[in-house]
């Protein structure tokens, strides 16, 4: 396979600080190269998020699993409705929430890990 390569992408052009995947741990078993406990993460002006997950890769294939009760907001807005989803047949994790100033207004923002065969990216919107 490969040398892992690591994509960062802001197709919508939120205004960032800094996005990415670090601190991964990589192995590589019986036809599996594998990330484990990979800090997935967006840092802001306004508001910061990150989560920890793991994925596999296969030379066809990708996995990506989220690493439970790591989600994490930190913002000067209000985060109502968070949650993590498991989207493209498993191959992506999507942490998304809405963000809403002193009450006001109620923008959805979302942070994914997206995986294939070889390689994974961070997209935030």
């Amino acid at each position: 396979m490969p040398d892992h390569v690591v994509e960062v992408v802001d197709p919508a052009g939120v205004s960032t600080m800094a996005h990415g995947i670090d601190n991964c741990r990589f192995g590589y078993s019986a036809g599996v190269r594998y990330a484990d406990n990979c800090h997935v993460y967006y840092h802001g002006i306004t508001w910061s998020n990150s989560f920890y997950a793991n994925y596999q890769q296969w030379s066809t294939s990708s996995a990506a699993q989220y690493i439970g009760g790591t989600a994490q907001v930190v913002s000067v807005l209000g985060v109502p409705n968070e949650q993590v989803l498991s989207r493209n047949n498993g191959r992506e994790i999507r942490h998304s929430f809405n963000l809403s100033g002193g009450g006001w207004g109620n923008t959805p923002f979302w942070l994914d890990l997206r995986t294939t065969p070889t390689n994974a990216s961070a997209y935030i919107s």
